[in-house]
C-alpha cells in the first residue's frame, strides 16, 4: 500500500472570463511499491531456473501491496515470491490454497521464508512463513499453526513429536477466551492467563468428557506429567483439578459419538471380523487423517481380504482382512455399500475403486498385526497379555 500525503493545491480558476484564486486540499497516493526492484526480479528469476518442476510461467512480475519491496510470478505449478528482506521461496499446491484464503503475503502469516519443504519424515510438506507455518499431510490437507500455539509444537519436536501433524487451523475456544489448535495426537491449547499447553489424545478424550473448558476442570495450567518420557501413566493439572490416564476405565463411547463413527450391523451375514476391523480403522483414520474417514466399506474390506489370499469366504479372520487392507487399501460406505448377502464369484471390483483403496495406504497408512491370544476359549485377556498392548 501506498503512501498517502497531503499537500495544498494553488490554482487561478478561470470562469466567465474572470480570475478567481482558490485553495484546495486534495490528495495523492505516492505509490512506493507499484514495481517490482530490480533485485527481487532477479532473485525471482534465480530461483525459477533452479526450479523447473514449477514449468511455464502464467503471470509475470507482480507487486505485492503493502510489502517492501514484495513480488511474485505465478508459474503453471505455483509461485515464487519475493521481498527485500525475506528473500525468493516456491509457494504451490494445497499449502498456497491454504496459504490464499489466509490472505495469502497481506494476510497474518506474511511472505514466505521458505520453500515448500520434505517434512524428516517424509511424509509431509511445509512451508514457513513470516508469521508462521503451514503444514501438509497426504491424508489431512494442509493447516496453519502460528503464534504461541505454534513455539510449543516446535519445541516439542514438531511433527516428530506425539502431537504428529496439525489437523485444523488456530480455532477460537467455545468460551470465547482461548485459542486451541488440534493435532493427529492431541491438542495445543492457549489461554491469555494460563498460558500454552498440549493435551494429548488419552488426557483428551477425558476433558471432553467433561465438558472442555467450559466444564468444572476448566483450561489445562501445567504440561503433562508421565512417568517417564512416552510412556504411561500420564497425568495433567487443569484449573479445576488433576486429570490421568488410566486404561482400566477407558470409556470410548463418548469419542467415538464426538467423531461421528456409526455402529452399523451385519445382518445375517457371518462378517463379524469384518466389521470389527472396519470400526478399528475408522477409528485409527479419524484419529490420523481427520474426521472425512468415518464411514469406511465393511463389502470392501470383506472382499479384497479374499483377493489377498485366494480364499472365497464371506467373512474371515484379523489377519486375513488385514492383508487384504495392507494389499488394497479401503474406500468409503458410500463408494462400496454393504449388502444383503454376499457371492465371491459374482462380486467384482472396479479396477478404478481399487486404485482409490490403494490411494489411502500410503507408507503412512500400513498396518501391522501381532496375536496376543489367536483363539481365546475364556473371554478377556490376563494381565500379562494386557502389557503387551498397553505402552
Amino acid at each position: 500500500m501506498g503512501k498517502i500525503k497531503n499537500r495544498i493545491g494553488h490554482f487561478f480558476l478561470k470562469f466567465g472570463g474572470l480570475s478567481v484564486l482558490s485553495l484546495a486540499s486534495f490528495a495523492f497516493v505516492e505509490n512506493s511499491y507499484a514495481e517490482c526492484n530490480f533485485i527481487v526480479k532477479a532473485a525471482i528469476q534465480i530461483k525459477a531456473n533452479n526450479t523447473p518442476s514449477l514449468g511455464q510461467m502464467k503471470k509475470d512480475f507482480t507487486p505485492v501491496a503493502g510489502v517492501e519491496g514484495g513480488c511474485y510470478r505465478d508459474y503453471q505449478n505455483g509461485s515464487i515470491y519475493a521481498a527485500n528482506k525475506t528473500g525468493a521461496w516456491v509457494v504451490l499446491g494445497a499449502i498456497q490454497g491454504r496459504w490464499n484464503a489466509l490472505g495469502g503475503a497481506t494476510g497474518f502469516l506474511g511472505m514466505p521464508t521458505t520453500d515448500e519443504t520434505a517434512t524428516p519424515d517424509g511424509v509431509g510438506r511445509y512451508n514457513h512463513f513470516a508469521g508462521g507455518s503451514i503444514y501438509w499431510h497426504p491424508c489431512i490437507g494442509a493447516f496453519e499453526v502460528h503464534g504461541l500455539i505454534r513455539n510449543l509444537w516446535a519445541s516439542m519436536g514438531w511433527e516428530k513429536s506425539y502431537l504428529g501433524f496439525p489437523k485444523s487451523n488456530e480455532t477460537p475456544t467455545s468460551d470465547g477466551q482461548g485459542r486451541y489448535s488440534e493435532f493427529q495426537g492431541g491438542r495445543v491449547y492457549w489461554h491469555p492467563t494460563y498460558g500454552t499447553f498440549a493435551v494429548s489424545d488419552a488426557i483428551l478424550r477425558q476433558w471432553a468428557d467433561r465438558g472442555y473448558e467450559k466444564g468444572t476442570l476448566g483450561y489445562p495450567i501445567e504440561q503433562q506429567k508421565c512417568l517417564a518420557p512416552g510412556r504411561l501413566p500420564c497425568t495433567q493439572k487443569f484449573h479445576g483439578g488433576l486429570l490421568a490416564q488410566d486404561w482400566n476405565t477407558v470409556d470410548l463411547r463418548g469419542e467415538i459419538a464426538r467423531r461421528g463413527i456409526a455402529i452399523r450391523h451385519q445382518g445375517d451375514r457371518p462378517t463379524c471380523s469384518v466389521h470389527a476391523m472396519t470400526f478399528l480403522l475408522e477409528y485409527a483414520y479419524t484419529t490420523y487423517c481427520g474426521l472425512h474417514y468415518q464411514n469406511l466399506s465393511e463389502e470392501y474390506l470383506n472382499h479384497v481380504a479374499n483377493l489377498a489370499t485366494g480364499r472365497t469366504d464371506d467373512g474371515d479372520f484379523f489377519s486375513n482382512i488385514l492383508a487384504g487392507y495392507n494389499k488394497f487399501g479401503v474406500v468409503t460406505e458410500s463408494q462400496l455399500p454393504y449388502q444383503a448377502t454376499y457371492d465371491y464369484y459374482h462380486f467384482n471390483l472396479s479396477n478404478e475403486l481399487i486404485q482409490m483403496g490403494k490411494y489411502h495406504i500410503g507408507p503412512y497408512a500400513k498396518m501391522t498385526g501381532t496375536w496376543i491370544r489367536e483363539y481365546a476359549p475364556t473371554p478377556g485377556l490376563s494381565d500379562a497379555e494386557m502389557g503387551q498392548i498397553l505402552p
